[in-house]
C-alpha cells in the first residue's frame, strides 16, 4: 500500500486516517486527501512517502454526522480494506 493508496481509501470512503511517521510526528490524512503534520513548523528534511513505508499502525477515523467513530487498524488490515492486501514476506528457499 502506498501514500497515494491511502489517499484514494480516504477520499473514496470520507475517512480521517492518522499514523506515527518513524521522526516521532503524527500526519493526518484528511478525507480530501490532504496530508497535513500538525507539529510541523518548517519544511520537512524527508519525503513523506518515503517514511510512509515504515509505518505499520493507523487510527482511522469515521466521520459520520457530530459523531466521530475511531478505530485502530494495522498496514495488512488497511490495505486489505483499500483493496491494496501487502504482500507477505517470502523467505528465500534453496532449490
Amino acid at each position: 500500500m502506498t501514500l497515494t493508496d491511502l489517499r484514494r481509501l480516504a477520499v473514496r470512503k470520507g475517512l480521517r486516517i492518522r499514523f506515527h511517521l518513524p521522526a516521532g510526528l503524527e500526519c493526518v490524512m484528511d478525507e480530501h486527501g490532504m496530508a497535513m503534520i500538525p507539529g510541523l513548523k518548517a519544511p520537512p528534511d524527508f519525503r513523506l512517502d518515503q517514511e510512509f513505508e515504515a509505518v505499520i499502525h493507523f487510527v482511522v477515523e469515521t466521520l459520520s454526522g457530530k459523531e466521530t467513530k475511531r478505530e485502530k487498524y494495522t498496514r495488512e488490515q488497511l490495505g486489505a480494506l483499500a483493496g491494496k492486501p501487502v504482500e507477505a514476506t517470502h523467505s528465500h528457499d534453496d532449490e
